[in-house]
């Protein structure tokens, strides 16, 4: 199915060769499938697309978007699975909070760090190193007032 999509997909302004298309978008799809069905994948899927969308080239995030994983719809897709109560899951909307995947901070993202606390702390406190890192970066590091702490 994914390659059906990746040929009905409007080339314009992308710098992607179209067989590299098919081959991401396959990967892409057979990930989320796998996702689907095996929460514990469900962290990993997420983190690389917030990798994928986030910083990258314009063409990058044209090509996620038009095969259905643009920055909203992955805020969406976390949002619903971080309801299982995965950990990882947590850590993971503070990230996709953070970055304003959600598009709720465009005009204020000085707003998004309060926002996405919530999530670190939560995945903190269930044992996620990187939260508890990230945490205590923000403690020591005198940034509290900025994290609405």
């Amino acid at each position: 199915q994914a390659n059906k999509y990746a040929k009905k997909m409007n080339l314009d302004n992308l710098l992607i060769e179209q067989e590299y298309i098919d081959k991401f978008s396959q990967e892409i799809y057979m990930a989320k499938a796998l996702a689907d069905t095996d929460k514990s994948q469900r962290a990993a899927f997420i983190s690389i697309l917030i990798h994928a969308l986030n910083n990258r080239p314009e063409s990058d995030a044209l090509f996620f978007s038009r095969i259905g994983f643009n920055q909203e719809k992955t805020f969406r897709l976390a949002t619903l699975w971080s309801q299982d109560g995965d950990p990882q899951m947590d850590y993971q909307m503070g990230r996709l909070t953070l970055n304003d995947f959600s598009g709720r901070y465009a005009d204020e993202p000085y707003q998004a760090r309060p926002a996405s606390l919530k999530w670190f702390r939560a995945a903190a406190e269930k044992g996620v190193v990187e939260a508890q890192s990230l945490l205590g970066g923000i403690y020591s590091g005198g940034e509290g007032d900025e994290w609405g702490i």
